[in-house]
């Protein structure tokens, strides 16, 4: 078929070639066949909801608070801040419930909380080190 493939770094890189020069690069979950907004959007789980939500594709709702603290997003927090509105989503949508960053692959700093106390260390340990955290139903 002339279809060659090549990987490199473990396979998180790979060129699809059609044997007429043309390639496709594959860098982990990133395709160059998409266009940079469609990657971007794809590796924020809260705006990928929205946009399947736009579509009417079924997924698991997720709700974002921005991080007060961080320099890119304090300004858009509330000046109330954020942790009664987490507290009330918590009560609505009853535990368990998942907390991670909103952008992020692998299943890294993702928690599964059964209790408020779970809530609260999940927030603080995530706001530690990201911009803002995306909060669903389990």
């Amino acid at each position: 078929n002339g279809l060659t493939f090549t990987s490199a770094s473990h396979d998180w890189i790979i060129q699809l070639g059609d044997g007429k020069g043309r390639v496709c690069n594959v860098f982990g979950y990133t395709f160059d066949v998409n266009p940079a907004a469609a990657v971007d959007i794809c590796r924020e789980k809260a705006a990928t909801s929205s946009v399947l939500d736009m579509h009417s594709v079924p997924n698991i709702s997720h709700h974002v608070y921005l991080n007060p603290a961080h320099e890119m997003t304090c300004d858009y927090v509330p000046r109330k801040g954020s942790w009664t509105s987490i507290q009330k989503l918590v009560e609505e949508v009853n535990f368990p419930i998942v907390l991670k960053p909103l952008k992020g692959t692998g299943g890294l700093d993702v928690f599964k909380a059964t209790c408020e106390r779970e809530v609260e260390a999940a927030v603080q340990h995530i706001f530690a080190r990201e911009y803002g955290i995306a909060i669903s139903p389990y």
